[in-house]
Formats: structure tokens, C-alpha cells, sequence
């Protein structure tokens, strides 16, 4: 940029070398290095939030992870270790969830089984809701009343019970999706956080200004913006 400056006596403008250019000092301040301090602080502050946010998404995704391996444990545990019965269907019926702007369906199935000679009855669902009716309306109709059904029960709690335990991904989908999503948080946040230079940032062989290449004579003014680049 070109600096200008009125010539009283001509009344016309006249060019003014950048070199020849000294604005006042204000509290130590150089005004005419305001456009290479805002840049430079922008850079530091973007570096440092961009770091912080790099941070935040590892964290967030590695306790994704966590929750994944948690709960892949328990799935593995009731699959392995709960014991089996045969249960009766005494009821089948698709519930509703209403939220403010959707619905979700869900189902519950009361069956009546035997443990350890004593009779009970008790429901299940399937874990999860979905929008899609439909598929809820397929397990119902795989389960009518009156129908026979492998179950699985909890031997410490024998009230709970799963109908569809089992190495299936309906079983395993949730530690799955959590799985899923904590490995792309945990990458992005480490890519964030471990990059080696910040994009905002101006390498050193760049204006810090408008990033246009240093010439080789090292001048102490950038030729393209009036940006000063080393003291005098």
C-alpha cells in the first residue's frame, strides 16, 4: 500500500515513501505496527483456542471409548453369563415417546417364565427407541401373545430380562455407535491438538501482515502492504 499525504502547497497528492513514514509513539506503542500486533495476537489466540477445542474433542471422545468399552463388558457379560430360560408372551405392544418436535416408538413385551421353580412375570424391551414404526411393529408381530421365547435373566436379579440377547449388532449397537464416534473424536482432537503450526500463523519467511514472501534482501518494510519487518 502506497502511503499519501496532502502537499498544501500544490494542493494535489503526493506520494510518500513508507520508509519516510513515522507515526507518533502512543504509550510505547509503534501505531504504524498495529496491523503486525493484531495479526500476531490473532494468531496466538487462535493457536491457543484452536488447542483448548483440540483438547475438548479428545477428551470427549475418549470418554466415548470408555463408555463403549463399558458397555460392550456388560452386553458380553449377559450374552456369556446370564442363564437362559423359556418364557411365555403374555402381552406385546408398541409404546410411544412424544418429544417437542418428534416421536420415537419403542416396545415392551410381558413374558411369565419359571426360575428356580417359582413362577414370574416381567417385561422387556428392546433397549432403544427408533422414529420407524414399522420395526417396532415387525418384533411385535414376532412376538404375539401366547408364543414361546428363549429369554435371558439376571441370576442376581431374576426380574430382569433381555429377549434379545445375543452376538447380533441390534445387541451390540449402542457400545458399537459409541465406538464409532469416540475414534472421530479422539482423531480430530489429537490432530488439533498435536499439529505442528497453526494455520493463522505467518511462517517466518512470510509478511506477518498480508503473508506475501520476504525477500531475500531482508528490507525493513514489506514492498507489498508497508508492514515493518525487523527494526531499523
Amino acid at each position: 500500500m502506497e502511503l499519501q499525504v496532502r502537499n498544501a502547497a500544490e494542493s494535489r497528492w503526493s506520494p510518500l515513501p513508507p520508509v519516510l513514514f513515522r507515526p507518533p509513539r502512543l504509550f510505547h506503542l509503534d501505531l504504524g505496527r498495529l496491523p503486525q500486533y493484531a495479526h500476531a495476537g490473532m494468531a496466538t489466540l487462535s493457536a491457543g483456542a484452536s488447542r483448548w477445542i483440540g483438547v475438548l474433542f479428545a477428551v470427549i471422545g475418549l470418554g466415548m471409548l470408555g463408555g463403549s468399552y463399558w458397555t460392550a463388558q456388560e452386553r458380553l457379560a449377559i450374552v456369556r453369563e446370564w442363564p437362559a430360560t423359556e418364557g411365555e408372551v403374555l402381552s406385546s405392544e408398541i409404546t410411544r415417546h412424544r418429544g417437542d418436535d418428534s416421536t420415537t416408538y419403542g416396545v415392551e413385551i410381558e413374558f411369565r417364565y419359571t426360575v428356580a421353580g417359582q413362577e414370574r412375570r416381567a417385561p422387556a424391551t428392546r433397549g432403544f427407541t427408533t422414529s420407524s414404526f414399522s420395526s417396532m411393529q415387525k418384533t411385535v408381530d414376532r412376538f404375539p401373545p401366547g408364543s414361546r421365547h428363549p429369554i435371558k435373566y439376571n441370576p442376581a436379579s431374576p426380574g430382569e430380562i433381555y429377549f434379545n440377547a445375543g452376538y447380533t449388532l441390534e445387541f451390540f449397537g449402542i457400545p458399537a455407535f459409541l465406538a464409532g464416534m469416540g475414534l472421530i473424536f479422539t482423531l480430530v482432537g489429537g490432530g488439533i491438538t498435536l499439529g505442528k503450526r497453526h494455520p493463522y500463523a505467518p511462517a517466518a519467511d512470510q509478511c506477518p501482515n498480508c503473508r506475501a514472501p520476504a525477500p531475500p534482501d531482508n528490507p525493513q518494510f514489506c514492498p507489498k502492504c508497508g508492514a515493518q519487518l525487523r527494526e531499523p
